[in-house]
């Protein structure tokens, strides 16, 4: 065969190679096609038809970077005033968004608590003045809480009042509202801390039984209260041994107010919180008899009444006033769960004594 023969060959066979090969991937773009495309027969969206988020999700995600942190342990002011548009807040995996609700030129807080794995949560506050200031605060309260707790202490606004207090405790896959009732004035002074060494927060608030009771109010005085929030209730726990300390600072307090007053301003508003406290702290003997050579004989205020059966609230009928202060405060700390009912109690000035009235 000659030479010209033998590369016509060979460049038949080239050509022929190349468009089998052609087929061949031919073949396949085909079969790899027909698998991809829809079973429904659509086609796939072009980048340009691809529709956008929603606002709604663009503004939750916006929320979530705007998001201002609150420290573990502490409370942020919210006021509608300051506030117009909802606001989030922030700790960890909590979010704390808060709404002013409007009515009638008034404003209240609405508080909606949201976390990864629970339901959502709403408290409202009070309706108050837009210019009001609440708190909002969020920290562990006791050591069996898998998440924490958020605090809503809503200002009402008014003379000598009044501050709601209220917990979202986690119960469950979500929270649930402990409500700790209403307070004098600003009510809790800082968040919630255990100063009892137990690992339960405790909430210190003042006895608001003791304002009116024997003084005016710019004369009253009142010994510490004590709370712990045990699962979703709250316990009064101001007997323990453990507050003496504090009863004892506020029996000191008090204590210069009852026996050596500024400007003859009326005592016996402070000597009730002093005998209070000082019960509390181990010490009602000695501050029953430097109440009884101290307290204001011809003050001008009405005793509280005394009952004659033991009952909560008393009859109108069994009610009645005591003819002395010594015996109207003594009535008073046993209603109260200060001292036991039958208290044996000094009839003279004490030196020092270290009995407590419980």
């Amino acid at each position: 065969m000659s030479n010209e023969k033998m590369e016509a060959n060979k460049d038949g066979r080239r050509i022929g190679n190349r468009i089998l090969i052609g087929l061949i991937a031919i073949v396949v773009l085909g079969v790899a096609a027909l698998f991809a495309w829809p079973k429904d027969g659509v086609r796939p969206a072009s980048p340009s038809s691809i529709a956008a988020p929603e606002a709604s999700m663009v503004n939750d995600m916006q929320a979530a970077d705007d998001a201002q942190a609150i420290a573990p342990g502490t409370f942020a002011e919210w006021s509608a005033e300051r506030y117009p548009e909802a606001v989030t807040f922030k700790a960890g995996e909590l979010r704390v968004t808060v709404t002013a609700v409007l009515d009638e030129g008034m404003a209240a807080p609405e508080v909606r608590v949201t976390a990864p794995g629970m339901k959502d949560h709403v408290m409202k506050g009070e309706l108050a003045q837009p210019t009001a200031t609440h708190r909002i605060g969020v920290g562990r309260l006791n050591p069996q809480a898998r998440i924490d707790h958020i605090i809503l202490a809503s200002y009402s606004g008014g003379a000598h009042c009044c501050t709601r207090i209220q917990v979202a405790a986690p119960l469950g896959e979500g929270f649930t509202t402990v409500d700790l009732g209403e307070w004098d004035g600003a009510g809790l002074n800082e968040f919630p801390k255990d100063i009892s060494g137990d690992g339960v927060a405790d909430f210190v608030l003042y006895d608001n039984a003791f304002l009116y009771a024997f003084a005016p109010y710019a004369f009253s005085d009142a010994p510490p209260l004590v709370y712990n929030l045990v699962g979703t209730k709250f316990r009064d726990v101001s007997k323990a041994p453990a507050f003496r300390p504090l009863f004892a600072k506020s029996m000191a307090n008090s204590r210069a107010d009852c026996i050596t007053p500024q400007d003859d301003n009326p005592r016996n508003g402070a000597c009730a919180a002093y005998v209070a406290s000082a019960a509390r702290a181990g010490r009602l003997d000695q501050a029953w008899g430097e109440m009884l050579t101290s307290y204001g004989q011809s003050e001008e205020w009405d005793l509280p009444p005394s009952c004659k059966v033991k009952a909560e609230p008393c009859p109108d009928d069994q009610q009645f006033v005591q003819p002395n202060y010594p015996d109207a405060l003594s009535d008073f700390l046993v209603s109260t769960g200060y001292i036991p009912a039958g208290t044996q109690l000094p009839n003279v000035p004490q030196e020092d004594s270290e009995t407590g009235g419980e």
